[in-house]
């Protein structure tokens, strides 16, 4: 139960975060933006086992996603070394770049159409 509170309270502050960036950018616009459709939206948590690794969803989205994602260190006791850094997006999947890498290691991933 502490694991899934932890999930969603990450996840909720990863969209809070994805509102405010994107929010800036429509601003003074004067593209009308579609307010009757919900964006797809897609989540996930996957072992950090690799230093590189491609991430595959569920089903490929219609336009290029927003991806952010954040690590979950399960019973770590330091903080991690290096920042996972997003390699590539692409329709289907993402690419993640980090020297990070555990059995206890995870990464926590929202992909937002956009």
């Amino acid at each position: 139960m502490k694991r899934l509170a932890s999930l969603c309270l990450g996840l909720c502050t990863i969209v809070f975060v994805f509102l405010l960036s994107v929010s800036p950018a429509l601003a003074g616009t004067s593209t009308p933006v579609n307010t009757t459709k919900a964006p797809r939206i897609e989540v996930g948590q996957t072992a950090k086992t690799l230093e590189v690794m491609t991430i595959e969803f569920k089903k490929p989205f219609s336009t290029l996603p927003v991806v952010i994602l954040t690590p979950y260190w399960k019973n770590g006791k330091n903080q991690s070394d290096n920042i996972d850094t997003i390699d590539s997006i692409t329709l289907s999947g993402f690419t993640v770049y980090s020297k990070n890498r555990a059995d206890n290691y995870f990464l926590n991933w929202i992909a937002i159409e956009n």
